[in-house]
């Protein structure tokens, strides 16, 4: 009986181990079968207008900016303060002028006497009474004795200093008591209901930047809202050091929410293109022999990734426009690519349409 029993027990251990075995075939065989699933994220595809914008940093700059400075010397006798705004034509500074009165009266004497004498010169001439050397010789007095006038009514003029735009005082570099002369500044008016920005656009587009191209203003630092405009200035001249043309833009600033020196974001318009497939850069993938792109393709009610070969019409930013290679309804892979491959099972997360972003890209 021992004898049988110990027959047995190999035979049972051998049948444990032949079922294990195959157990473990069916899983590897199991596993080989089985396809890897790929996360990613899609956008369906619509012919839309697109817009290339060239992005560049623009410096804002008072429209009207000037240091004010007197022509006749003078004791300040009034200056206007700081934060002061003025129209074009009001006093902003007077200088003592006492004496300049006097020397004007003294002045008007002086040229009634000589127009007086010259009248009566001119008459005695026309009779022949006199020579005509006496005749020019109080003409000339007469014209001397104007010109003397003219001068001392033009310091007495300057004696008081009158804005030349409107605008708002700045800055003050005299006071009341101060002896100036000609040539010192005294005041700095600034007129910024209007300002200027201004920004170097690369000399590779100069033939698209012209004026009167759209232009759209983003103050990014600032609580200020985009404005869109014009180049009203787009220069001819290349600057050597920095290879860029300089442009212009002109915004009304009543409410004064835009300062001078603010540093902010011109958005150029270079070309707007209609009806074009436009996707994201990240979409695409570059070999040597070109880009292609990856679709969405759905066989046997299962969704794969397809690798397609395009033609890129236009490179600008985080966009490209797709010559060919590309239809409308299309579904283009734009996000999981990284260990994606042709054939692929496609978990898709997510799904948008390339008209629900602003199609507008920056160089």
């Amino acid at each position: 009986m021992k004898k049988l029993t110990y027959l047995i027990l190999p035979i049972v251990a051998l049948t444990f181990l032949a079922g294990c075995g195959n157990e473990a075939e069916d899983n590897n065989s199991n596993e080989t079968a089985r396809e890897r699933v790929v996360a990613v994220g899609t956008m369906s595809m619509e012919r839309i207008s697109f817009e290339d914008r060239i992005r560049v940093n623009g410096t804002v700059t008072a429209f009207e900016d000037a240091m004010i400075a007197v022509e006749t010397p003078g004791q300040v006798l009034y200056i206007a303060e700081r934060g002061t705004s003025v129209n074009k034509g009001d006093i902003i500074m007077r200088l003592d002028d006492r004496l300049l009165k006097a020397n004007f009266e003294a002045a008007q004497s002086g040229f009634d006497l000589a127009e007086d004498m010259f009248n009566r010169q001119s008459a005695l001439h026309a009779d022949s009474v006199i020579s005509t050397a006496q005749y020019l010789q109080s003409r000339s007095q007469r014209d001397q004795a104007k010109a003397q006038l003219t001068a001392i009514q033009k310091q007495l003029e300057d004696a008081q200093l009158r804005a030349p735009f409107s605008g708002r005082i700045e800055e003050k570099f005299s006071s009341v008591g101060q002896f100036v002369g000609p040539g010192t500044p005294v005041l700095r008016l600034v007129n910024t209901n209007k300002v200027k920005v201004t920004g170097g656009v690369p000399e590779r587009f100069s033939g698209r930047i012209t004026r009167g191209s759209a232009v759209e203003i983003n103050f990014r630092n600032y609580d200020v809202a985009s404005i869109s405009s014009q180049v009203r200035f787009a220069g001819n001249l290349i600057n050597p050091d920095s290879r860029t043309f300089p442009v212009e833009v002109v915004l009304d600033n009543a409410n004064g929410a835009i300062k001078p020196l603010m540093v902010v974001e011109m958005r150029v318009l270079r070309q707007l293109v209609d009806e074009q497939i436009v996707i994201p850069r990240t979409a695409v993938v570059r070999d040597e022999s070109g880009e292609t792109v990856f679709v969405v393709n759905e066989r046997n009610g299962q969704k794969r990734a397809e690798m397609r070969r395009i033609e890129v019409t236009l490179t600008s930013g985080d966009y490209i426009v797709v010559g060919s290679g590309l239809n409308d309804g299309d579904e283009v892979i734009i996000s999981g690519l990284t260990n994606l491959g042709d054939g692929d099972l496609l978990n898709i997360t997510s799904t948008r349409s390339n008209s629900s972003h602003q199609a507008s890209t920056d160089r």
